[in-house]
């Protein structure tokens, strides 16, 4: 399945929970250095079913990243906002 093979279109607008602002689905699908947002099925699927169209971007190996996401350790996120806000500082 190809981009066009998706049930959302491309230009079809939501609001992005991770950037605070409207973004296309185009953006979404692509996020991850030209894969998928980690949260695409959450933010989209009440649009169309994705799951088929999605193991088919991503594969068998990286699909159960999108179904089954393991969370970060609470204190790796606040390292890691707190490196983001320095270099955002410098």
């Amino acid at each position: 399945m190809s981009i066009e093979d998706c049930p959302i279109s491309q230009n079809t607008l939501i609001r992005c929970r991770k950037l605070g602002h409207e973004v296309k689905f185009s953006y979404c699908s692509i996020e991850r250095e030209g894969l998928p947002c980690l949260n695409i099925l959450n933010c989209w699927n009440h649009f169309g079913d994705l799951t088929h169209w999605l193991a088919s971007q991503v594969g068998e190996s990286l699909y159960s990243e999108y179904t089954c996401p393991k969370p970060k350790a609470k204190v790796l996120s606040l390292v890691e906002l707190i490196e983001k806000f320095k270099k955002e500082k410098s």
